[in-house]
């Protein structure tokens, strides 16, 4: 069962240390940020038995674009795709992940016909490293699908839709599939800092708040879970308004 716990922040890494996804030339444009102030940070740790947290259902229909964002560790990258944020419903979703049991960095949406055609994917093979912390995120929406790692654009997708081409958020999850195709992704590692934004993010706009602790009255943040606020099994959404997210039983 998992519990938030004290960790490292990823907000004190530096670009040298980020230099270890692999991303040597592309991580030239992350300037390294002044140290932050001393603070303990909690964190998402999942065991890789199966739990997750499982958020509110449908809250993000009417996003025409959106970015989502969050500070990920993978520890183990077996046996199917490791989810980070899925949310939809069976080949009708919108999903940062790795790959199907590999290192790879993936970001798709798919249009709600069910068609296995019209998942529009960004896979960008062996650049994920187990155990270390990585920035991801996935912008969605009229200027098209990208994928950021530590702040560098990684991969495109000219596909123009975002949540609201999803048309439903049944399931809502953090480190857990959305599909009840799939087998459960039982996530092993950690996440903090988990974002999402009402517009489609610029990698520069990506660069100055990646190594920030947002107050959740930014402009345009539509959700914020950076798991800091937690009562009686509830991860409370940090943003304003809230939204609060029911824990979600699980084994081991």
């Amino acid at each position: 069962m998992w519990e938030p716990v004290l960790m490292k922040s990823p907000f004190a890494l530096s670009a040298g240390m980020l230099a270890g996804v692999g991303l040597l030339t592309q991580l030239a444009v992350v300037h390294a940020q002044p140290a932050a102030p001393a603070f303990t940070n909690h964190v998402l740790e999942l065991d890789g038995t199966g739990g997750c947290v499982e958020l509110p259902p449908n809250i993000f229909n009417d996003l025409d674009e959106a970015t989502v964002e969050a500070w990920v560790r993978w520890d183990d990258f077996s046996g199917s795709f490791k989810r980070v944020f899925n949310y939809g419903d069976a080949l009708r979703d919108l999903s940062t992940t790795s790959g199907n049991g590999t290192t790879s960095a993936g970001f798709v949406v798919v249009e709600p016909t069910g068609k296995s055609a019209d998942l529009h994917w960004i896979s960008i093979g062996d650049i994920l490293r187990s155990q270390q912390w990585v920035h991801v995120a996935g912008v969605a929406g009229k200027g098209g699908t990208k994928l950021y790692l530590n702040g560098a654009l990684v991969g495109t997708n000219a596909y123009t839709g975002s949540f609201s081409g999803v048309t439903n958020g049944t399931r809502n999850y953090l480190g857990q599939t959305a599909s009840t195709n799939d087998p459960p992704s039982n996530f092993k590692g950690a996440m903090d800092e988990v974002r999402v934004w009402r517009v489609a993010r610029s990698a520069e706009q990506i660069r100055q708040t990646m190594f920030q602790r947002l107050t959740g009255r930014e402009e345009g943040l539509a959700a914020l879970w950076n798991f800091d606020d937690m009562a009686d099994g509830v991860v409370k959404d940090s943003s304003s308004p809230r939204r609060t997210s029911p824990r979600k039983t699980a084994s081991g």
